[in-house]
């Protein structure tokens, strides 16, 4: 038959996927099973460690510092506003963060416009300027109680 008028049946392979099949099949069996290892369950045991679970907090629309960034540990391991952190107000002024004692509070902004005026090319200056006081504000264990209840037994990742 013509070339032009074949027609592959359905189901079935093309010569050149048979051909790519077949060498790599060829490649594994003459590589002593180089593509075996992959597939065969490891043989000795996982370290030996008092970690039981691993739990990963995400907060919506809330950043670490919002939630963690003033708790003592964290200011300790030097993490977290630094003493004296401000953020220019776009008056010539500066505001420094500030305790939120409602958790009512309202959400910043965060499309893309507010979160790269935020970032400001790498100056993370423009908190205030594109997200307004709300931007600026923290919690403590008084507000967020069974958060900080955690840290009696369990580690926080600052970094």
């Amino acid at each position: 038959m013509p070339r032009s008028t074949r027609r592959p049946i359905a189901g079935s392979l093309s010569r050149r996927t048979f051909l790519k099949g077949s060498v790599a099949a060829g490649a594994a069996i003459a590589g002593g099973g180089l593509f075996t290892t992959a597939l065969q369950a490891r043989t000795r045991a996982g370290a030996d460690t008092p970690i039981e679970h691993i739990v990963v907090a995400c907060q919506e629309n809330r950043s670490f510092d919002h939630y963690f960034g003033y708790a003592p540990q964290v200011q300790a391991a030097g993490f977290g506003p630094l003493a004296g952190y401000a953020q220019p107000d776009g008056s010539g002024g500066s505001v420094a963060p500030y305790r939120f004692t409602d958790l009512g509070t309202p959400d910043v902004p965060h499309d893309w416009n507010a979160v790269h005026g935020q970032w400001d090319n790498g100056a993370m200056d423009g908190f205030m300027t594109h997200s307004g006081i709300w931007s600026m504000g923290y919690y403590t264990a008084a507000e967020l109680p069974f958060y900080y209840s955690l840290f009696a037994d369990s580690t926080l990742c600052a970094n």
